[in-house]
């Protein structure tokens, strides 16, 4: 991968430490290689795959091995027309990284506080607008990620010397 001077930059946490600077080299227009796409590719299914299980299993257990393939296919062939890579449907936002997690909760909190400061009803906003809107918070106000990481690192001291004595069985399996 080559990285031009003029390429942006984001900076991540690694393993806990802060100020790793690396690169955003995919943007508009940029021209994929081969392994670029199929990368691509394989995220892309993935996400079709998680997104659309659901219903399959749904309709899978309504009408068993009879169920109607073709109209899930029809479905699905929706679904995909209106699919957009990396945008998140119903206002669903999973992170990884537990502190991008968190301060998506806080900004989504503040959108929704200001919004019924201004006397509007949340529910004329859909989950993805306020989402929408939270991303936009996180950008724009960088103290919303630092209450994130006061907030994860307040939890973790607290939870730090726990050890919880778990009593689950995996789903179908016996405890060891």
């Amino acid at each position: 991968m080559e990285i031009a001077s003029e390429t942006p930059t984001k900076e991540i946490k690694i393993q806990g430490v802060n100020g790793w600077i690396v690169p955003l080299p995919f943007t508009e227009g940029y021209t994929l290689k081969t392994l670029e796409a199929d990368q691509l590719n394989q995220v892309l299914h993935e996400n079709i795959r998680n997104n659309f299980a659901k219903t399959v299993e749904k309709a899978l257990k309504e009408q068993g091995d009879d169920f109607d393939q073709e109209a899930l296919q029809r479905q699905l062939n929706e679904y995909l027309e209106e699919y957009e890579f990396g945008a998140r449907r119903g206002g669903t936002f999973r992170a990884a990284d537990p502190i991008e997690a968190e301060a998506m909760n806080i900004a989504r909190d503040l959108v929704k506080e200001g919004l019924k400061r201004r006397g509007v009803k949340l529910k004329d906003f859909s989950p993805a607008d306020i989402t929408a809107e939270a991303i936009r918070a996180i950008e724009k106000y960088p103290q919303i990620t630092t209450q994130a990481e006061e907030s994860v690192a307040a939890r973790r001291k607290a939870a730090d010397g726990i050890q919880l004595d778990l009593n689950v069985t995996p789903a179908g399996g016996v405890a060891e």
